[in-house]
């Protein structure tokens, strides 16, 4: 719906298409399921719960995936049935297309992983095509182009993880960029748009996509530091996903619960959507939106010179990456050639 309003900038981390969620409806329970009425704690009936019956629907339409979660539920005397139902609710208004379209795609990619097929398959890797941003002329040009669209640009900053691999406990956006820094990555992030804004006489909008991880403790800092003198910060935070516990996509419990687990970046795109700041966005003239990492002290570098090149060379997407050596276990940006009738 917005793919010709926003160019949309990703530095350094994933890309997954945005579009409208498409959300579950309630559905009607099978009579023999009615049939069973279970009380538990609170009394409750199993057919009168609408978690239960989006569940009963999901294992339905996936070849009864969630059968034996379904009969685990209703054998289990001590169960707080309504608060089971009601996460399952959560669980599924929080994912595009509900639990249904969730187990759908887990089954799927689990299929695969056992199968052990490549999904690459026939295509070839090849270098893409894209713009050097050495030091030099085209890099002043693109800056000032950059600079110049900036103002009606938003940057979101993806930071819902901690720093327990750096040996941290708290949340990255934290920890401090380097020694020579008297500050964290949140606040060396708020220094570049207030200079951004200096310049174009408007600071740009920040939104976090935070966690349930790192939510509470994100908005700890920011009240603390009073925004780090940013006037406009807004948060959007990332659900958890339910546990899969076998390969035919059968969701896990533990302790009378849905065990949950964190997702992917790319949940950005969707929350950005249902939240309606595109359509915020769209109402306020923003032309594009930049994606950052919470760890990432170099990029501010190169998003000016980026967003030049995005506007230059008329963009729909424009990533920033470094150059690799051959063999370097790291991440890459590819042109994939199809062979035959696949296309490129």
């Amino acid at each position: 719906m917005y793919a010709n309003v926003y160019s949309i900038i990703w530095a350094l981390t994933g890309l997954i298409s945005l579009q409208s969620p498409s959300l579950c409806a309630s559905f009607a329970l099978p009579s023999s399921f009615r049939k069973f009425v279970h009380r538990s704690k609170g009394s409750t009936p199993l057919h009168s719960l609408p978690g239960l019956t989006i569940l009963e629907d999901a294992s339905k339409a996936t070849g009864d995936s969630q059968l034996n979660v379904l009969n685990e539920i209703k054998l289990n005397k001590n169960l707080n049935t309504k608060a089971l139902s009601d996460q399952l609710v959560d669980l599924d208004n929080a994912y595009p297309g509900g639990l249904k379209a969730y187990i759908e795609k887990s089954r799927s990619l689990l299929k695969k992983a056992v199968e052990g097929g490549n999904p690459f398959e026939g295509y070839t890797a090849q270098v893409p095509e894209g713009v050097d941003l050495s030091y030099g002329d085209d890099l002043d040009k693109y800056e000032e182009e950059g600079m110049r669209v900036a103002k009606d640009t938003v940057f979101v900053l993806v930071a819902g993880g901690l720093g327990e691999r750096l040996g941290f406990s708290g949340i990255k956006v934290s920890l401090e960029p380097y020694a020579a820094y008297e500050g964290c990555y949140l606040s060396l992030y708020a220094d570049f748009l207030k200079a951004v804004g200096s310049r174009t006489g408007k600071v740009p909008e920040l939104v976090i996509m935070t966690s349930g991880d790192t939510d509470s403790a994100t908005r700890d800092l920011l009240s603390s530091n009073s925004d780090f003198g940013l006037p406009r910060v807004t948060i959007i935070e990332q659900k958890k996903v339910p546990a899969i516990s076998d390969v035919g996509g059968a969701l896990a419990l533990k302790d009378g619960a849905v065990e949950t687990k964190p997702h992917g970046h790319g949940d950005v795109h969707h929350l950005l959507s249902k939240s309606g700041h595109l359509q915020r966005w769209e109402k306020e003239g923003v032309k594009k939106v930049a994606f950052i990492q919470d760890t990432n002290a170099l990029v501010v570098n190169a998003l000016l010179a980026s967003l030049g090149v995005n506007e230059k060379e008329s963009h729909a997407m424009t990533s920033i990456c470094i150059p690799r050596f051959p063999g370097e276990a790291a991440g890459a940006v590819t042109l994939l050639k199809g062979g035959g009738d696949k296309p490129d």
